[in-house]
């Protein structure tokens, strides 16, 4: 295990200092609710180097207010709102939430879909053409509090940063049935769990009381606990308390064991992509003055996920109900999964896509997959009925746009407005059913040549042990966040160069 980081020769690296005041902020009080205020600040192009033009911007904080016996409860709900870049009065509103839980919605707006994302430099922006909001008003929304800039209790603390708790998701989802090529060979032809310990693993699944069984009557637990009955036959915590160490042993920590990625089969564990210039981006003293906001930013809440899964929120079940709802109330549901991504993985994705419980199951289990066709070619292949679809992204980790801003970007405006996802070209109504092959098991792709950590020190999961090691004893040298010196630093990394920059 990686050792925690040591301030003292690091005091330069670390975000030590408390923000500025906030300055020049508008607060107006909400007409439908006298404990709602809404505080806000425009953001110029001199103070984010962003390119504004045809991207307004209003931030904003909600503070609502509950009488409580003690004191009164603030919760400040922070986000970030984007005109469209084409005719904003008349566009569509997009909401966008980041998981987790427990993960800041900057983290899609300036690493995935955003109008900028954030050079290597950590300091300056990049105008991203595939932005969501060229012809959609976007809202970024950071919650719950303590998640990005939300907050309860604006309080001055420090922070000793360690290697752990760098996952943005939860550890994987419980599911009811394991496929073997979830563990052996899949469509990149990657053997990432060997066949023992694969059988292993189906063991530990299937046999009368395994993790199968456990799961199950934890879900029935649950069920019961929320259904109001004065005296349930056993403890909740008792009954589920087994999960975790089970899981615990099972897929995650094998997985962890190898040198691959989380959210990338194709890449190393200490994953350098998509790159977390924003955490530097966000550590800066103008930065926050700009935003007008009084706390640092938080990327990844791990008191959050605590609580969901200390409730066991993962495995209550009902996910799929709420989705088949909405299906059969005529919201339209899209899903688009990246087919190297180990977390969300495409094959459980599927799954569950063809177990959503609604008027339509059948018909949708039925319907064939044909390409997904975008400007750069066949980029994924896509099942859809009506107003519901399911893409597979070739080529794509955990963040789809990160890697496939193109497909990512069609798949969103072909849905929101009525498109066919697979081309673009068509209306779509209830009847129509793309048509294809029944799975895409058959289409393989070649991996990537994996690319070699780039250590950067606010993201220590980027950092394998012998680099984080030169960052503690204070030996490394740290230009931009990354470092240049040292046992594998990012000079020794491919593709890679560092011009410049500001040396810690």
């Amino acid at each position: 295990m990686l050792t925690s980081l040591v301030l003292g020769g690091l005091l330069g690296l670390a975000t030590a200092q408390f923000p500025p005041e906030p300055e020049g902020i508008t607060v107006l009080k909400s007409k439908l609710h006298e404990n709602v205020t809404i505080s806000f600040k425009e953001v110029c192009t001199e103070d984010l180097e962003m390119d504004f033009r045809l991207v307004p911007v209003l931030i904003v904080s909600l503070e609502f207010v509950k009488p409580r016996r003690v004191s009164d409860l603030i919760r400040a709900i922070f986000f970030w709102f984007f005109e469209a870049r084409k005719d904003p009065s008349n566009a569509p509103l997009a909401i966008w939430l980041n998981g987790g839980p427990g993960g800041s919605s900057l983290m899609g707006l300036l690493e995935e879909l955003g109008p900028c994302s954030i050079a290597s430099d950590s300091k300056t922006t990049v105008l991203n053409p595939w932005s969501w909001n060229n012809e959609v008003n976007l809202l970024f929304l950071d919650q719950p509090t303590q998640v990005g800039f939300s907050y309860d209790v604006p309080t001055n603390g420090t922070l000793v940063r360690t290697t752990d708790g760098e996952e943005e998701i939860h550890s994987g989802d419980f599911s009811i049935d394991i496929p073997q090529s979830n563990f052996t060979h899949h469509t990149y032809s990657l053997e990432i769990f060997d066949k023992p310990l694969y059988e292993e693993l189906m063991y530990n699944w299937t046999h009368p009381g395994g993790f199968r069984d456990q799961a199950l009557a934890c879900e029935a637990a649950l069920k019961e606990r929320d259904s109001g009955l004065p005296h349930p036959r056993k403890n909740v915590s008792e009954i589920c308390g087994g999960l975790a160490l089970e899981w615990g042993d099972g897929p995650v920590t094998y997985y962890h064991t190898f040198n691959r990625g989380w959210y990338d089969i194709a890449h190393p564990k200490n994953d350098p992509f998509p790159a977390k210039h924003m955490l530097g981006y966000l550590t800066q003293e103008s930065v926050l003055a700009a935003l007008g906001v009084p706390v640092n930013f938080t990327s990844s809440s791990s008191a959050v996920a605590t609580q969901f899964t200390n409730t066991f929120d993962i495995v209550h079940g009902g996910f799929l109900d709420a989705i088949g709802y909405l299906l059969d109330s005529g919201v339209k549901v899209h899903m688009m999964y990246g087919d190297r991504d180990y977390a969300c993985n495409w094959v459980g994705g599927e799954k569950a896509s063809l177990a959503v419980p609604y008027s339509r199951i059948t018909e949708f289990a039925d319907t064939g997959y044909s390409p997904l066709l975008t400007p750069e070619g066949i980029s994924g292949m896509t099942r859809q009925l009506g107003n519901y679809s399911f893409t597979r992204v070739f080529q794509a980790g955990h963040e789809v746009p990160s890697y496939q801003p193109v497909a990512a970007y069609e798949i969103f405006m072909r849905a929101t407005f009525n498109k066919d996802i697979p081309t673009g070209l068509l209306a779509v109504g209830d009847n129509f059913q793309t048509i294809g092959p029944k799975d895409t098991w058959h289409i393989k792709n070649i991996p990537p040549v994996m690319p070699k950590p780039q250590c950067y020190v606010l993201s220590p999961g980027t950092c394998t042990p012998e680099v984080w090691e030169t960052v503690v004893n204070g030996s490394a040298t740290v230009k931009d966040w990354y470092v240049v010196e040292g046992s594998g630093g990012a000079e020794d990394q491919e593709g890679f160069s560092i011009l410049g920059g500001d040396e810690l």
